[in-house]
């Protein structure tokens, strides 16, 4: 999940497994003031029998990427300030995710069905 996936420009600063889909999702923030919702789930299914991409990360921690043809990235907000912490509710009738930036306000986003 990558910038070549259409992943965020900047530092991703946040991230959260969002509740509202059973873990099948991701949701990230980043200094590039972006809400990304990723189809995490689906593209790590979709590069099944595939070798995995295993490099060392910049604090040489290992990480596997996935290839997949279908964009990972399933909802896309641009906001004015970059973002420092996300969550999500697991209500499924109304799901929700709450972000704080560097504004002194939290904000709170309504996940379309």
């Amino acid at each position: 999940l990558t910038h070549d996936t259409g992943g965020h420009t900047a530092t991703a600063s946040t991230v959260a497994f969002a509740r509202f889909t059973n873990g099948r999702h991701l949701i990230s923030g980043g200094n590039d003031a972006r809400l990304l919702l990723w189809d995490w789930a689906s593209a790590v299914e979709s590069a099944e029998g595939l070798p995995p991409q295993v490099g060392a990360g910049e604090a040489g921690a290992e990480h596997t990427e996935a290839t997949t043809d279908k964009p990972p990235v399933v909802l896309s907000t641009q906001h004015t300030e970059k973002l420092n912490w996300i969550c999500s509710t697991g209500i499924h009738a109304q799901p929700r995710i709450y972000a704080a930036d560097t504004s002194p306000s939290v904000k709170i986003f309504s996940i379309p069905g």
